[in-house]
């Protein structure tokens, strides 16, 4: 159905947040050069380091201090699972058996104490799943399918992290 729907688009497809899923990106999920292996094993880590940042996104959520605040971090999270399951979407027995073996890229959740904890968190949290996809990605060449990918999900992964930063400050002032 997520293939069908991303073909179907002529514009890019908005998130509830402002963010959009590029339909190049959409396309290029669904292309030959996603079953590459190189491409497969950057999808897989971007897989792991996504669900960790989702699991920081339902703890600062399970966290939140109004309706509000819990109803944008719920968007945030249907987002990332919309991402995943476009992502797992391509993945082929290769991939599949390396993010069956591969352990989680992040630990799991702890408990968080208040919302500005959870908060600090996310951002955290945000912040270096951001610069590992970079790192991943900088010995793949300029204008690969894996850089096309990494960089799709950095800017997704920012426009989170922005929001986080944002309800930091409406939190200080």
């Amino acid at each position: 159905m997520l293939k069908h729907l991303f073909k179907a688009q002529h514009n890019p497809i908005e998130t509830s947040i402002g963010t959009s899923f590029p339909l190049p990106l959409l396309r290029l999920l669904h292309s030959p050069e996603a079953q590459g292996a190189a491409f497969q094993s950057v999808l897989v880590t971007t897989i792991q380091i996504v669900r960790g940042v989702k699991k920081r996104e339902a703890a600062a959520r399970g966290a939140s201090l109004s309706m509000a605040q819990g109803e944008k971090l719920c968007a945030m999270i249907e987002e990332l699972d919309a991402m995943l399951q476009a992502m797992q979407s391509v993945l082929n027995e290769r991939g599949t058996r390396l993010l069956a073996l591969a352990p989680d890229a992040e630990p799991e959740s702890r408990p968080c104490e208040s919302w500005w904890f959870c908060l600090a968190d996310g951002i955290e949290t945000l912040n270096s799943s951001i610069d590992r996809i970079g790192s991943i990605v900088s010995g793949q060449p300029k204008g690969s399918p894996a850089r096309k990918l990494s960089s799709s999900i950095m800017r997704l992964l920012r426009g989170h992290y922005n929001s986080f930063l944002a309800d930091a400050g409406e939190w200080l002032n």
